[in-house]
């Protein structure tokens, strides 16, 4: 009977130790992270980062669902940049603490955001001086 609980204990501990862990809130983008990763509720899968450029804001947080692209399931982490005003760039991830680089939103996705306002604009001007 004593093994029996003893199972039982431990295996309570390694269950509670299996919980996702993502960095979790909302703060300034140009800082570094700032706390500690928290646990996220049970049915969670993966962690996100939101990051608005114009706002100057990356929220954190879990999902229960899994990362996707274009609607399909990821089995590795993803990025996604929307294409519409205000411009945002959408990150899911696997594992603990995945969520955390400031990097989430790099130099290329600020890039390719300026291109999809630059790139219209630039259309629009010279189809006008024809």
């Amino acid at each position: 009977m004593t093994s029996f609980i003893f199972a039982l204990v431990l295996f309570g501990f390694l269950h509670a130790s299996e919980a996702l862990r993502c960095y979790q809130g909302q703060q300034n983008s140009t800082t570094p992270i700032s706390g500690v990763p928290t646990e996220c509720p049970v049915a969670s899968v993966a962690c996100t980062k939101i990051v608005e450029p114009s706002l100057m804001i990356a929220t954190r947080g879990c999902q229960s669902t899994n990362c996707t692209l274009n609607g399909i399931s990821m089995s590795t982490g993803v990025c996604q940049n929307s294409t519409a005003y205000p411009y945002s760039s959408y990150c899911c991830c696997y594992g603990d603490a995945c969520n955390s680089s400031p990097n989430l939103f790099s130099i290329t996705s600020t890039l390719s955001m300026f291109l999809f306002t630059l790139i219209p604009l630039t259309a629009g001007y010279l189809a006008r001086d024809q």
